[in-house]
């Protein structure tokens, strides 16, 4: 017959093989939000908007985009004239834009307008910091073989030696857009995205480089990457959406010689931005330019163009608004400015964090009791939850929030059963005696 453990070692043991349910209940549940669930993400999500939108005055970054009014400002469809983005890409360089990025591809040729490609390499020629969309396709061959080509801008307008990157939507499982792809390898290369190639020229840097352990350093510039992708980063958005100052499309075509669809909308706005002494006689001589010296995204926001994406804040307030897809642009290339990035902690470190609070659960369970340790338990959770977001709030940091919960709570009801299941047993022995 096999001896009963001493009760000093029972105890000693019950509060591990305890705090190893709650763990085990936590890799589980890990595991399948992971895949399935996306909750630990949706905390994310709360947390961005438990922090609240960020200032973005010292922001450089402008956006121009078009929206569902642009096309009666100009009376037309999309898309536009190539000779139009030739004039307000030379527009913004007369008011001072220090680069600008456009979030709208030419990689075709406008076949019933090949002047307007010509218009625009022109205007290209003569800006020598703007930056061009391409994208990377990956299609699917007969037999199942999927290869991957790139389509970039149109070789009349790389022709002077203007930049280029590629423009890649990230959405997680949920369709929310937390992540940035910085670059794409093809054979040997690494192709920059549009925001990656804005930091490279302000870096001076030319070629990327595979990354360094867990970071791609470009300059100056270290992005901590993401835990399981090398080429991914988290954006860390400043706001909902509209957080960056945005002009119409049609406004900045609006100079003397343009005249838009609606007298009552044609005020040459653009002429007082190249005038300083127009502008300051229209604003003060304390007014400041808002193009100078800016980095203008150009990109779309219209309805019809489908370029709207779910973001963090989606929801925020009393309205749901989705941003355009060159905003998400411009959150991601603030990130990189500001060095403001997200960080996460190590698998590691996540299932140590894992392992001590289904200890604790453990222990609470076992030395205090059911209900006390209920309330010691819940005292832990919340002072958990606030670690959680005063370090995304104070340091950008993403420590887990749920998984160490459920080896909280999966603890302790693993310790409630345990005690349950003692209890009836200790009954059963008494009544034997007895009887």
């Amino acid at each position: 017959m096999i001896p009963r453990t001493p009760d000093n070692l029972r105890r000693l043991w019950s509060p591990v093989w305890v705090g190893f349910v709650g763990i085990l209940l936590a890799g589980i549940f890990a595991l399948l939000d992971s895949s399935v669930f996306g909750l630990e993400l949706r905390t994310l999500d709360l947390r961005f908007q438990l922090r609240g939108p960020l200032s973005l005055e010292h922001s450089p970054v402008v956006i121009v985009q078009v929206d569902n009014r642009t096309y009666k400002d100009l009376d037309a469809r999309w898309p536009f004239s190539r000779a139009w983005h030739a004039r307000l890409l030379r527009n913004l360089r007369a008011a001072g834009a220090r680069t600008v990025i456009f979030d709208i591809m030419f990689t075709e040729s406008a076949s019933e307008d090949p002047e307007g490609d010509l218009e625009l390499a022109a205007a290209l020629a003569e800006a020598d910091d703007t930056i061009l969309s391409g994208e990377m396709i990956t299609e699917s061959a007969r037999g199942g073989t999927r290869y991957t080509r790139v389509d970039p801008p149109l070789p009349i307008l790389l022709a002077g030696g203007t930049d280029w990157g590629l423009v890649d939507d990230i959405k997680d499982r949920d369709r929310i857009n937390r992540r940035y792809n910085l670059y794409q390898p093809l054979k040997d290369e690494l192709l920059p995205t549009i925001g990656t190639r804005l930091i490279m020229k302000l870096e001076g840097v030319d070629h990327l480089s595979e990354p360094e352990g867990k970071e791609l350093v470009i300059g100056s510039c270290r992005i901590p990457l993401s835990r399981d992708l090398k080429n991914i980063m988290r954006i860390n958005y400043y706001g909902p959406t509209g957080s960056f100052p945005t002009y119409r499309f049609s406004s900045i075509l609006d100079d003397a010689d343009f005249d838009l669809a609606d007298p009552d909308m044609d005020t040459d706005y653009m002429e007082m931005m190249k005038n300083p002494e127009l502008f300051a006689a229209f604003f003060g001589d304390d007014a400041v330019n808002p193009f100078k010296d800016k980095l203008v995204l150009v990109g779309v926001s219209a309805d019809d163009l489908h370029d709207n994406k779910m973001t963090p804040w989606y929801g925020y307030g009393d309205s749901a608004h989705e941003m355009p897809g060159v905003e998400t642009h411009a959150h991601a290339i603030q990130t990189m400015l500001d060095r403001s990035f997200i960080t996460r902690s190590s698998a590691n470190q996540d299932r140590l964090l894992v392992a001590l609070a289904g200890l604790a659960g453990g222990l609470a369970i076992l030395w205090l009791g059911p209900l006390p340790s209920l309330l010691v338990l819940l005292v832990l959770a919340a002072a958990w939850a606030f670690t959680c977001l005063k370090a995304f709030t104070g340091f950008n940091h993403w420590l887990p929030l749920l998984a160490p919960l459920v080896a909280l709570a999966g603890a302790w009801t693993a310790g409630v059963l345990q005690q349950f299941l003692r209890a009836r047993r200790e009954r059963q022995e008494v009544r034997a005696i007895f009887s």
